[in-house]
């Protein structure tokens, strides 16, 4: 029987050849590396109840290190790793079970039936031999540093233990393992194990986006309540999918005061896009009463997280006043901005947004045209030029350029008949002028 000393001494001598071996990988000394796992070997030689130390073992000699040429990945001795890992599955590691299992492990039966009889020997050769190795891994103590439950969810698929194995695979996608998500989401059951707001997000959203309804699944509706249950644990992205799913009306009844609820729960988390959405709702009171004070703090709050979307409706509260004083030099400021963040070239004066054509130098000009300067007619004249396909934006350009030519704006000399001209190309897009705040926001 083995002594205390002995084992302290075991456990020094293993301490340091692990340290050897880490040194080595490195420093890629490959001579030092086969030192350190000398010292391990020896180790357990002298305590060969840790399992643990066999799967460490067989890793080094299975595993590929950095000491080939050029820094190429080499094993050191495969078949010798596989011995080892056949040592430590006797003595009930998991790791070594479960490296085990997944080598014997048959991919498919064979073709049918009627195949050779050779190929149903081989296949049930190899599929006893790998419920023999995960068995072992199902019975087996788990360390706390364990982080392949992956597998051992399928180690419990394969030998038909269904409720053990959803257990595994939720706890795997807890732990945030690749992978474990789509294992989750094949069997409805297994969703129920699930406990961390992540990971119940995570499988909402693959099973939304698979969006398969039949006898077996109803993804859409299982990914609401997985989004559900991760917003009510408070993690944000959840919260604002459930707003998103409430404004559209997907799987329940459109609901935009429940939208507005869960998207400011995620906008408390400075969770821009959705501060965003809700400006753009303030703004419009699209379902909600209008409010220009809450949509301009929502758009600066969510401008100022970085949210470059949010830079062109703000340069709008700032040009017309709304929720905030007017300042035509900060609205331009964040137009510039805007622009600069998205466009491609400053040579390009047109950027495609949010479905329309944003015209840079249309933008520039109501910033001038509010300060009656002569830059604006510059730049309005200049958009002109610009092949600009959204009809409300070049009507309310047309319409204050003419203004600026029918009353003197902005510093030029008053020219009727230039004037009449933009009048009448406007009313081709527009018959009255319109509001292009409420339009642009």
């Amino acid at each position: 029987m083995q002594s205390h000393a002995e084992s302290l001494d075991a456990d020094k001598m293993w301490l340091q050849g692990i340290n050897m071996k880490e040194e080595a990988i490195k420093n890629q000394n490959r001579d030092q590396f086969l030192n350190g796992l000398q010292l391990m070997e020896k180790a357990f030689s002298q305590n060969k109840t840790r399992g643990e130390w066999c799967y460490e073992i067989g890793s080094c000699y299975y595993y590929r290190t950095p000491f080939g040429n050029n820094g190429n990945y080499i094993a050191i001795d495969e078949k010798a790793g596989v011995k080892w890992f056949q040592k430590g599955s006797k003595l009930g590691e998991v790791r070594c079970a479960l490296f085990l299992y997944k080598q014997h492990r048959p991919k498919e039966e064979p073709y049918s039936i009627l195949s050779p009889q050779k190929e149903w020997n081989d296949y049930f050769k190899a599929r006893d031999k790998s419920w023999e190795y995960a068995a072992v891994a199902l019975q087996a103590n788990i360390p706390t540093d364990f982080n392949d439950y992956v597998t051992l969810g399928d180690a419990a698929w394969f030998t038909h233990n269904d409720d053990l194995a959803y257990k595994y695979f939720a706890i795997a996608a807890d732990k945030g393992e690749y992978g474990a998500i789509a294992y989750v989401i094949k069997d409805e059951r297994a969703l129920e194990y699930l406990t961390t707001p992540k990971a119940l997000f995570d499988a909402g959203i693959q099973m939304w986006k698979r969006g398969k309804d039949d006898g077996d699944h109803h993804d859409k509706f299982n990914g609401f309540k997985m989004f559900e249950k991760s917003a009510k644990l408070n993690y944000p992205i959840a919260q604002k999918q459930m707003g998103y799913i409430y404004l559209t009306g997907q799987t329940v009844k459109p609901d935009t005061l429940k939208a507005v609820s869960w998207y400011k729960l995620a906008a408390s988390h400075k969770l821009t896009d959705a501060m965003y959405i809700l400006g753009k709702l303030y703004a419009n009171g699209m379902g909600i009463d209008r409010d220009e004070n809450m949509a301009f703090e929502y758009f600066k709050g969510s401008a100022d997280n970085g949210y470059v979307a949010s830079e062109l409706p703000l340069g709008f509260c700032y040009l017309y006043g709304i929720g905030t004083l007017k300042d035509a030099s900060k609205a331009r400021t964040y137009f510039q901005s805007y622009y600069n963040k998205i466009g491609n070239g400053k040579t390009d004066r047109l950027l495609h947004s949010n479905n329309i054509i944003v015209d840079l130098d249309y933008l520039l000009g109501l910033t001038y045209y509010q300060e009656n300067s002569p830059e604006a007619v510059k730049l309005f004249e200049s958009s002109l030029n610009n092949e600009v396909f959204y009809c409300s934006q070049r009507a309310d350009l047309l319409y204050k350029l003419a203004s600026c030519y029918s009353n003197g704006k902005c510093g030029v000399t008053v020219n009727i008949q230039r004037a009449e001209e933009l009048y009448e190309q406007a009313k081709r897009y527009a018959p009255n002028e319109i509001d292009i705040q409420n339009l642009i926001i």
